[in-house]
């Protein structure tokens, strides 16, 4: 089967192999559906060179006119596979750019932590949109004038318990300022109705 990567499986605990999808879904209030997908094939340079000159190796002991045919074919298919690979984050920034051309009315994209990378999150900003991703535990960010990981930054924030506050939203799409922060829904609602704000 063409382009299995070998990866984690969190539901069995282990390794299998397994393809890798990138998907890019619209969801507002009414509708929701998948808008195009990129399969991401694993492509691993330092093991498939080391697997290179390993043959390389064993052909310059035992040079046979076969050997060299395959030395050939391993090659190109490695030069092939290094100019078609492509990062999932890069992938994520292609859906994305589709979904634009494509012309969805949207204003935010929501990823997990996995594609909280520069090559999608400049590329939602060149585009005018907002977005929302997790953010990895190990992130290192600025705290104190110096660099920290995200879960020591953690630890330095005292737990308080989550207060919901409720507001009418008023249909312009926006709610009142609490404090210095300002909340706006992602869609106008067409009556007045109450919602429900954890900060």
């Amino acid at each position: 089967m063409d382009w299995l990567a070998y990866l984690w499986d969190h539901a069995e605990g282990r390794y299998a192999w397994a393809h890798d999808v990138v998907t890019a879904c619209y969801v507002n209030r009414s509708d929701q559906f998948p808008v195009d997908l990129r399969l991401w094939f694993q492509f691993q340079a330092k093991r498939e060179v080391a697997k290179l000159q390993q043959a390389a190796q064993v052909l310059a002991a035992q040079p046979t006119l076969a050997g060299y045919r395959q030395r050939l074919v391993d090659l190109l298919v490695f030069q092939i596979r290094r100019q078609l690979y492509q990062t999932k984050t890069a992938l994520a920034a292609d859906l994305v750019r589709e979904a634009v051309d494509m012309g969805l009315p949207f204003r935010v994209v929501t990823f997990d932590s996995w594609f909280l990378h520069n090559e999608l999150v400049d590329q939602i900003e060149a585009l005018h949109k907002d977005w929302v991703g997790g953010c990895p535990k190990d992130r290192l960010v600025w705290f104190n004038s110096h660099w920290v990981q995200l879960q020591d930054y953690l630890e330095t924030i005292r737990p308080r318990p989550i207060i919901p506050h409720r507001y009418m939203d008023t249909g312009t799409g926006c709610l009142p300022s609490v404090g210095a922060q300002e909340f706006c829904t992602t869609a106008a609602s067409a009556s007045w109705r109450p919602l429900t704000i954890l900060i």
